[in-house]
Protein backbone atom coordinates (compact mmCIF):
# COMPACT_ATOMS: atom_id res chain seq x y z
CA UNK A 1 0.00 0.00 0.00
CA UNK A 2 1.22 3.78 -1.34
CA UNK A 3 1.09 6.38 0.97
CA UNK A 4 0.41 9.45 -0.87
CA UNK A 5 3.16 11.64 -1.17
CA UNK A 6 1.29 14.99 -0.07
CA UNK A 7 0.05 12.79 2.68
CA UNK A 8 4.19 11.58 3.38
CA UNK A 9 5.34 15.98 2.72
CA UNK A 10 2.82 16.81 5.78
CA UNK A 11 4.12 13.94 8.19
CA UNK A 12 7.25 15.22 7.49
CA UNK A 13 6.90 18.59 8.45
CA UNK A 14 4.42 17.79 11.64
CA UNK A 15 7.24 15.12 13.05
CA UNK A 16 10.25 16.57 11.69
CA UNK A 17 10.91 13.01 9.81
CA UNK A 18 12.46 12.63 6.40
CA UNK A 19 10.52 9.69 4.70
CA UNK A 20 10.39 10.11 0.60
CA UNK A 21 8.09 6.95 -0.47
CA UNK A 22 6.52 4.90 2.09
CA UNK A 23 4.77 1.75 0.93
CA UNK A 24 3.59 -0.90 3.70
CA UNK A 25 2.69 -4.84 2.99
CA UNK A 26 -0.57 -5.74 4.06
CA UNK A 27 -2.50 -9.34 3.20
CA UNK A 28 -5.69 -9.28 1.68
CA UNK A 29 -8.32 -10.17 4.31
CA UNK A 30 -11.06 -11.56 1.95
CA UNK A 31 -12.47 -14.14 -0.22
CA UNK A 32 -10.83 -14.28 -3.73
CA UNK A 33 -14.66 -13.92 -4.80
CA UNK A 34 -14.71 -10.78 -4.09
CA UNK A 35 -12.37 -9.25 -6.37
CA UNK A 36 -11.85 -6.90 -7.69
CA UNK A 37 -13.05 -5.98 -4.11
CA UNK A 38 -11.03 -6.44 -1.07
CA UNK A 39 -9.90 -5.75 2.55
CA UNK A 40 -7.30 -5.12 4.36
CA UNK A 41 -6.65 -5.61 7.90
CA UNK A 42 -4.38 -2.80 9.00
CA UNK A 43 -4.35 -1.73 12.99
CA UNK A 44 -3.33 1.20 13.98
CA UNK A 45 0.10 1.67 14.96
CA UNK A 46 0.13 4.07 18.01
CA UNK A 47 3.45 6.20 19.39
CA UNK A 48 5.75 4.22 21.61
CA UNK A 49 4.82 5.20 24.89
CA UNK A 50 7.87 7.13 26.71
CA UNK A 51 9.53 7.90 23.68
CA UNK A 52 9.94 10.73 21.04
CA UNK A 53 8.72 8.74 17.97
CA UNK A 54 5.61 9.40 15.97
CA UNK A 55 3.30 6.68 15.38
CA UNK A 56 2.71 4.44 12.06
CA UNK A 57 2.53 6.39 9.13
CA UNK A 58 0.50 4.24 6.85
CA UNK A 59 -1.80 3.20 9.71
CA UNK A 60 -2.33 7.02 10.59
CA UNK A 61 -2.98 7.49 6.83
CA UNK A 62 -5.48 4.42 6.87
CA UNK A 63 -7.17 5.21 9.55
CA UNK A 64 -7.44 8.94 9.48
CA UNK A 65 -7.31 9.80 5.90
CA UNK A 66 -9.02 6.53 3.58
CA UNK A 67 -12.98 6.09 3.46
CA UNK A 68 -14.64 2.83 2.10
CA UNK A 69 -14.39 3.30 -2.03
CA UNK A 70 -10.94 5.68 -2.19
CA UNK A 71 -8.77 4.60 -4.83
CA UNK A 72 -5.33 3.32 -3.09
CA UNK A 73 -2.15 2.36 -5.09
CA UNK A 74 -1.57 -1.41 -4.31
CA UNK A 75 1.54 -3.91 -5.34
CA UNK A 76 2.45 -7.47 -5.45
CA UNK A 77 1.66 -9.94 -4.19
CA UNK A 78 5.01 -10.38 -2.90
CA UNK A 79 4.19 -13.93 -1.34
CA UNK A 80 2.09 -16.61 -1.92
CA UNK A 81 -0.43 -18.80 -0.20
CA UNK A 82 -1.97 -21.09 -2.75
CA UNK A 83 -4.76 -24.19 -1.79
CA UNK A 84 -5.11 -27.49 -3.69
CA UNK A 85 -8.28 -27.90 -4.73
CA UNK A 86 -8.27 -31.96 -4.57
CA UNK A 87 -7.03 -31.88 -1.16
CA UNK A 88 -9.51 -32.03 1.81
CA UNK A 89 -7.38 -33.09 4.90
CA UNK A 90 -7.96 -30.98 7.69
CA UNK A 91 -6.28 -27.50 7.61
CA UNK A 92 -4.95 -25.71 10.37
CA UNK A 93 -4.41 -22.02 10.16
CA UNK A 94 -1.90 -20.30 13.53
CA UNK A 95 -1.70 -16.47 13.22
CA UNK A 96 -0.60 -14.09 16.07
CA UNK A 97 -2.18 -10.27 15.75
CA UNK A 98 -2.39 -8.87 12.27
CA UNK A 99 -1.16 -12.55 11.01
CA UNK A 100 -4.37 -13.63 11.11
CA UNK A 101 -5.39 -11.24 7.70
CA UNK A 102 -4.99 -14.07 5.10
CA UNK A 103 -6.87 -16.71 7.16
CA UNK A 104 -9.53 -14.15 7.01
CA UNK A 105 -10.16 -14.71 3.45
CA UNK A 106 -9.61 -18.57 3.69
CA UNK A 107 -12.21 -18.44 6.08
CA UNK A 108 -14.75 -16.46 4.30
CA UNK A 109 -13.87 -18.60 1.44
CA UNK A 110 -14.27 -21.82 2.54
CA UNK A 111 -17.83 -20.93 4.31
CA UNK A 112 -19.42 -19.10 0.91
CA UNK A 113 -22.43 -21.16 -0.09
CA UNK A 114 -21.88 -24.24 -2.18
CA UNK A 115 -17.99 -24.53 -1.55
CA UNK A 116 -16.25 -28.11 -0.23
CA UNK A 117 -16.61 -29.12 2.89
CA UNK A 118 -13.57 -29.09 5.17
CA UNK A 119 -12.13 -29.52 8.52
CA UNK A 120 -10.65 -26.42 9.60
CA UNK A 121 -9.37 -25.54 12.87
CA UNK A 122 -8.06 -21.72 14.04
CA UNK A 123 -5.44 -20.74 16.32
CA UNK A 124 -4.91 -17.25 17.23
CA UNK A 125 -2.47 -16.42 19.77
CA UNK A 126 -1.34 -13.38 21.69
CA UNK A 127 1.03 -11.95 24.08
CA UNK A 128 -1.66 -10.31 25.80
CA UNK A 129 -5.67 -10.43 25.69
CA UNK A 130 -5.91 -7.11 25.01
CA UNK A 131 -3.93 -6.94 22.22
CA UNK A 132 -6.12 -10.08 20.17
CA UNK A 133 -7.88 -8.35 17.44
CA UNK A 134 -11.53 -8.25 16.93
CA UNK A 135 -11.40 -8.62 21.54
CA UNK A 136 -14.59 -7.35 22.94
Amino acid sequence: LDVPAAFVKSWNRQWGTAHTAVRRAYSIASSPSRLPELELLVQRVPAPQGKSEPPGICSTWVHDSLSVGDAVSLSGPAGSLLRNPADRSRLLLIAGGTGISPFLGILEWYFEPGRQQREIALYLGSARPAALLFAA
